[in-house]
Parts: structure tokens; C-alpha cells; sequence
């Protein structure tokens, strides 16, 4: 009876054995139960050192959760010194005020495994500029769907990481520097990588992003973070209408050669005048693109020629075609209302870039479109009306780099040619522009105007540059700018009608033709005269001190003359006896003299008659 007491008793043993051993087996390597540890110590360790760990107890385990957060007053770094599985990750500081970083490292690995459930790496308030760092190698198990990052502080991924899940940052920053910190390729070609409520993907190296690494843009955004290098994605990126931002001080590629982005919309907010590369209209996806101050947007390689998009640029931004790929069109292109904008402003070639919307000025803007590339052909036409009460001021130089206004617009504001050429289309107008200045070394170009540009009754146009193709004037035409002479140049015909006003600016004390010291126009082709000239001198009194026969040039000619008269208006004051009269006798000039008044020169007559 004993003995087969005895036996049963073996063979249970036996058999809770074999179980215990099966179970193990199952569960894999490690230890079949989870663990639940917390660092205690504040120094650095061996993860398997028990003595580190509140009660012995080593957090480790499938399921099970390692907690880093008793205060620690410097960086501390455990190593990872055997192979772990865990389901949890948790750092923290149970004292911020005295940041400080933590460190995992060694050449084991860690198998991230909470069963069917989702791994998750929790990094809270560590304290200001505290990280966590992770270099040793992470994998999975592959029953678990993902890796979740989240809590508000930043892990850094610095090992070759072996994990092929899923990974979303849903909270918080996650760092790296290289594409391979983010695991192996896996088999999640849209969605492999998920950012959402407002965390980060930060980069601290220049990093390609892997075509087979999808990325979401999940609810309440994602920010994309570009220091150290520049950051190129190749991959697929798609999300509901929610924004990416992205921000740093380095330049972003947007490949995208793997497939469409959808419905992302972008926020490029980074700062110090960083670029944002895109390579074919797919790589900005469906959705709206924000490009804010310093930022300039650029298409490289971009084939299609047409971007649908809805484009905002703040004041500050840019927009640019290089010359890698066709003439462009974008359909929908928000320009500020006021402040300054770069187009096709470049230190490269660029390509002809068509803006086809229009926008509102309710202040004065900057348009820049200057260019350093060579053999560009980078015109920039706005081909939408440009309203409101503002004004537009052109600068940037380079022969390519030319604004053109192609259709009739309506801003009443001034128009200012600082640098750079301002070209009208074939329907291209600003009639309603207020004053048209064209500096010195600007060109206002009309040339392509069917029936020639035409001065309204109400416009000025003044300056000291060169203006192109056949001008008449109901308006007033004013060489010079305020306050200083200048010579203003025509390179075909000009004309005025007989409401028109000349106005110049001349001094008493020199009648040296332009030269900076009195208003000229120099006109290449023929003149119609006609109108009234007002003269406003240079210099209070000088023309007190002009005497008879000084004579100044108002303008010098190439072709013929049609003098319809042009009478006096406004003009300075002379000594007794004199007066101003033009005079057309010359040829190729039409001056200014200084005359005997009729009364005088019937006195002189007569005197000359009582001598005789």
C-alpha cells in the first residue's frame, strides 16, 4: 500500500515538472512569469544586480514592467548585461529640480513583449533637458501589435533596433539619429510609424527615412523635429485631415517614392531660413500646406508641372520651382495680405513659376524673385488679381528673375521697382496703382502690352530706372524720386495728352543734364509733346540766382518730335525781368530757358532805339 502511495506521488511530481516545463518553453526564454521592479539605488548598475532593485525584485518578464523614478542626482546608466523580455518600460524623476538624464546600454538585448497586448515605453518629467537613452538592441515578440511611446518627456533610440511592429508616439518626443533606431523594415507599408496628439519625431543627424516605413499623422497632429542634419522621407505618409508640423533648424526632403501622401496637411514652422524639399506634387500629399516665416518651399525634380494644393505663405516665407524640373503651375497659393515673400529666390537655377490665385493687399508687399543660378529661366508670373487698399514693392535681381503681372489687377495701393524687372503680361495692368516708382537699377517692362502702357489720369509714374515698350500719359510722368533728381528712360515711344502733367525737379545753381542733380528723360524713340510742366526747385532760391540764356534738359530724344505745345505750370521764381520758356530748336532735346519777360524785352527795344 505504501509503495503505490509512494509511486503515485512520482509520478505527479513527474508530471508538474513536465508542465512546469512546457509553460516555460511556451512562454520563451527569460522568465516565464512577469516581474514588476523598481530601480532603487542612485548610481549606476547591472540590470541583473539585484541588490539595485526595490526588495530584489528585478523588473523583467513577458508582461512585466521596469520602473526607473527614485530620485537620481546625475546621469545614471543601467546595463542591460543579459538578454530580457518586457512588457513596460518606466523612467522618471521622483525630484525634477535636480535633472538628470537616464541611460540603458550594453551589448544585450531587450524583447519588448506584453503578449497580444501593446508594449510601452513610458518616459515622464525627468526635468529641464534630461533624456532617456536607449542604446541597447530592442526587439519583439511577434505577437505584440505595436510599441507605444508616450509621457510627456523625450527617449532616445541610439541602438540597431531589431523590431519590425509597429511603432506610435503618442505623447512626448522620440529621438534619432539614424533610420535603423526606428527597427527593421516591417510589413506595414501605410502606417508602420504613428505620430499623434501633439508628440514628436525628432531627428539629431541627417536621416533617410526608409520608402517601406509608413508613416500617420494620427488625431490631434504630429510634429516632425529636423536639428542636426537634414531629414528625408522617403516614405508614404497618410492621415484624416490632420497637420504635420514641422519644425527644427534643418532641411526636410519629402520623397515620398513609395506611394501618395493623403490628406495630410503640412505646417513648415521652423526657423532659420531652412529649406522644405518636395519631389513631385504626391510627396506634399492631398492636403493644405502652411509655410510660415523663413521658410522656403521647394520643388525639386517635379515633373507634373501642376500644384493643386491650397498653399498659404506667411510673411517671411518662399516659394521656389528649381530648374531639376519643368515650368510649374500651382493653382492655389495664398499670398500674405502684407509683409514679404520670396519667389523663385534662389542660389540656384530655377524654373518659369505660375502662380494662377490672386490675394488681397491690405498692407504693402515685398516680392522678391531673385535668382544666382545660371541658364534659368525662372520668370515668376502671378497670374491671379491681386485687390485691396495695398501696395507691392519688387526687389531681387538677376536677369531671370523677372515678376510678371499677368492680369488686370486692382490694388490702389503704390507700386515700388526697388531691384529687379516688374513686367506686365499681354493683359497684365495696375491702373488703378496709385504711384509707380522705378528705382534706379529697376526695370518696369510694358513691352508685351498690345496697345502700350498708358500713365492713368490719376497715376504717377516716376523714377530713376528704365521703363520698356511704348508709354502714353493722361497722368504725370516725374523723373526723379521724392526729394532727389534722377534720370528717367524710355526705350521706345512716349506721348502725352493734353491733360497730362510733367513734373520735374531742377536747381538754380547748375543746369548739368540729370547726373543726379536735375530731373531728365531720356527717350530712345519718338515724343509727342503736350500737357503742363511744373518745375519744383532743388535748393530754396536758387533760381534767383539763374541768369538769361541758362538753359536745362527736360528731355533728350532718338526719334522724332510731335511738339503739340507744352505749356508752364508751376515754376520758380527768377529775378526781375526774366521768365522760363521751352524751347524745341534743338535737335534731339527739348530744354528749359531762361527768357527776357515780353514787357522787359519791349523796354530793352526801346532803350536800344534812344541810344540809337
Amino acid at each position: 500500500m505504501i509503495a503505490a502511495v509512494v509511486s503515485q506521488f512520482r509520478l505527479r511530481k513527474h508530471l508538474a515538472a513536465t508542465l512546469a516545463g512546457a509553460l516555460f518553453s511556451a512562454l520563451g526564454a527569460g522568465p516565464a512569469l512577469a516581474q514588476n521592479g523598481s530601480w532603487n539605488v542612485d548610481a549606476n548598475g547591472l540590470w541583473s544586480g539585484t541588490s539595485n532593485w526595490l526588495n530584489g525584485t528585478i523588473g523583467q518578464g513577458i508582461g512585466g514592467t521596469a520602473t526607473f523614478a527614485n530620485n537620481i542626482t546625475a546621469t545614471r546608466t543601467v546595463t542591460l548585461d543579459t538578454n530580457k523580455s518586457l512588457g513596460r518600460f518606466v523612467f522618471g524623476d521622483a525630484d525634477t529640480s535636480s535633472a538628470a538624464s537616464w541611460i540603458v546600454s550594453g551589448t544585450s538585448s531587450m524583447t519588448m513583449d506584453n503578449r497580444t497586448n501593446s508594449a510601452t515605453i513610458t518616459v515622464n518629467a525627468l526635468g529641464a533637458g534630461a533624456t532617456v537613452t536607449i542604446s541597447s538592441t530592442l526587439a519583439a515578440s511577434g505577437t505584440t501589435p505595436s510599441i507605444i511611446k508616450d509621457g510627456v518627456g523625450t527617449l532616445v533610440l541610439a541602438g540597431t533596433n531589431g523590431f519590425t511592429t509597429k511603432l506610435a508616439i503618442t505623447t512626448g518626443t522620440l529621438q534619432i539619429s539614424q533610420d535603423r533606431n526606428l527597427g527593421g523594415v516591417g510589413a506595414f507599408a501605410t502606417d508602420r510609424i504613428t505620430i499623434s496628439n501633439g508628440a514628436t519625431l525628432r531627428t539629431s543627424a541627417s536621416v533617410t527615412l526608409s520608402g517601406s516605413r509608413g508613416i500617420t499623422i494620427g488625431s490631434g497632429s504630429g510634429t516632425i523635429n529636423v536639428n542636426g542634419g537634414s531629414l528625408t522621407i522617403a516614405a508614404p505618409l497618410a492621415g484624416s485631415g490632420n497637420t504635420a508640423t514641422v519644425t527644427g533648424s534643418s532641411a526636410v526632403v519629402l520623397q515620398n517614392t513609395s506611394g501618395t501622401a493623403t490628406n495630410v496637411n503640412w505646417d513648415f514652422a521652423a526657423n532659420n531660413g531652412i529649406r522644405a524639399f518636395f519631389e513631385g506634387a504626391n510627396a506634399l500629399g492631398t492636403g493644405s500646406v502652411r509655410v510660415r516665416n523663413g521658410i522656403r518651399l521647394t520643388s525639386q525634380s517635379m515633373t507634373t508641372g501642376t500644384l493643386t494644393n491650397a498653399v498659404t505663405l506667411d510673411s517671411g516665407a518662399g516659394l521656389t520651382a528649381r530648374s531639376t524640373g519643368g515650368a510649374q503651375t500651382y493653382t492655389n497659393v495664398t499670398l500674405p495680405a502684407s509683409g514679404s515673400v520670396l519667389l523663385n529666390n534662389d542660389d540656384q537655377a530655377t524654373s518659369a513659376l505660375t502662380i494662377l490665385s490672386g490675394g488681397t493687399l491690405t498692407g504693402t508687399l515685398t516680392v522678391s524673385t531673385q535668382q544666382g543660378g545660371a541658364n534659368a529661366v525662372g520668370d515668376v508670373t502671378l497670374s491671379g488679381v491681386l485687390s485691396g487698399a495695398g501696395g507691392l514693392i519688387k526687389t531681387g535681381t538677376g536677369s531671370s528673375g523677372i515678376l510678371v503681372l499677368g492680369t488686370a489687377n486692382t490694388y490702389t495701393g503704390n507700386t515700388t521697382i526697388s531691384t529687379g524687372t516688374l513686367k506686365l503680361g499681354a493683359a497684365g495692368s495696375i491702373a488703378t496703382s496709385g504711384t509707380i516708382s522705378v528705382a534706379s537699377v529697376a526695370t518696369f517692362d510694358t513691352s508685351l502690352v498690345p496697345s502700350g502702357f498708358s500713365v492713368a489720369a490719376t497715376q504717377w509714374l516716376m523714377g530713376s530706372g528704365t521703363v520698356l515698350g511704348n508709354v502714353s500719359s493722361q497722368g504725370t510722368i516725374a523723373p526723379g524720386l521724392s526729394g532727389s533728381a534722377g534720370t528717367l528712360s524710355f526705350a521706345s515711344n512716349l506721348s502725352f495728352d493734353s491733360g497730362s502733367i510733367l513734373s520735374y525737379g531742377l536747381t538754380g545753381t547748375s543746369t548739368t543734364p540729370g547726373g543726379g542733380i536735375n530731373d531728365l528723360s531720356a527717350v530712345t524713340g519718338n515724343l509727342s509733346l503736350d500737357g503742363t510742366l511744373n518745375v519744383s526747385e532743388i535748393g530754396v532760391g536758387s533760381f534767383l540766382t539763374a541768369a538769361q540764356g541758362d538753359t536745362w534738359r527736360l528731355f533728350t530724344y532718338s526719334g522724332t518730335l510731335t511738339d503739340n505745345g507744352l505749356s508752364l505750370g508751376t515754376v520758380p521764381t527768377l529775378s526781375s525781368g526774366l521768365t522760363l520758356a521751352v524751347d524745341t530748336s534743338t535737335p534731339n532735346q527739348v530744354n528749359l530757358i531762361v527768357v527776357p519777360e515780353p514787357a522787359a524785352a519791349v523796354s530793352a527795344m526801346v532803350g536800344i532805339g534812344v541810344l540809337a
